[in-house]
């Protein structure tokens, strides 16, 4: 599933990740919400966007839409191309330079540890679909600060996008190392072990998160969960 972030217009595939379907997916920039290109249809909620450009495309309607949008997108959101519409997903790239980004390679040539500049750096090379690169950035950025959370998160995300799942726990029980209290670390253990219909190892963090969480909504989401691994296991 691809995200499109149109503050920064970075784009982010989340097809394997830690977010769950109706939960808001965000920025790793700038923490805004993203806006969704999906298998079933595509949506465009910007506020940047007028109200009648505020379009849902779907199998009926595509062909008539997407002429229209390749115009309106160009010119309110700076994208060269929106093309190969298949239903599925949305192909699309940006020929704006990124003065951030030009900045941060010149800083850190004279820098190379400053921490701020490798996680930017990481986080656009995820952006870019260049994971060796994000991986690169954004392990050097743990091992000189290995208590920074967003950035364990990042790299348990990403990991688990690139079907890595053994190095998506270890990053997530680091986050445990710090966080033992926090229920949402150990769903999202949970979580990683179900991608490997680990459901043993599942329930058990799930059941541990259950016993952290306060949140009514949240403890029924767990719940839910707890009885879905547990169909599994029969």
């Amino acid at each position: 599933m691809l995200y499109y972030c149109i503050k920064c217009e970075k784009k982010q595939d989340i097809t394997k990740s830690l977010y769950r379907d109706g939960e808001e997916v965000t920025c790793s920039f700038c923490d805004k919400p993203m806006t969704y290109f999906g298998s079933e249809a595509v949506v465009l909620s910007s506020e940047s966007l007028d109200e009648k450009k505020r379009t849902t495309i779907d199998d009926e309607n595509k062909s008539e839409l997407v002429d229209e949008l390749n115009s309106d997108l160009s010119s309110e959101l700076n994208l060269s191309r929106l093309a190969s519409f298949t239903g599925k997903n949305v192909q699309y790239e940006t020929e704006k330079l990124d003065p951030k980004l030009l900045e941060c390679q010149e800083f850190l040539r004279s820098n190379p540890n400053h921490i701020p500049s490798l996680i930017y750096m990481g986080l656009y090379f995820r952006s870019e679909g260049k994971y060796d690169k994000c991986i690169e950035y954004l392990e050097l950025a743990s091992d000189l600060n290995p208590k920074d959370i967003d950035v364990l998160k990042h790299l348990a995300d990403i990991y688990l996008s690139l079907d890595e799942i053994e190095n998506a726990i270890k990053k997530l029980l680091k986050i445990r190392s710090y966080q033992p209290d926090n229920y949402v670390v150990y769903k999202n253990i949970g979580m990683a072990h179900s991608f490997t219909k680990n459901y043993k190892d599942a329930l058990l963090y799930f059941k541990w998160a259950l016993s952290f969480c306060e949140n009514e909504k949240a403890r029924a989401n767990l719940n839910e969960m707890i009885d879905s691994v547990k169909k599994e296991m029969i």
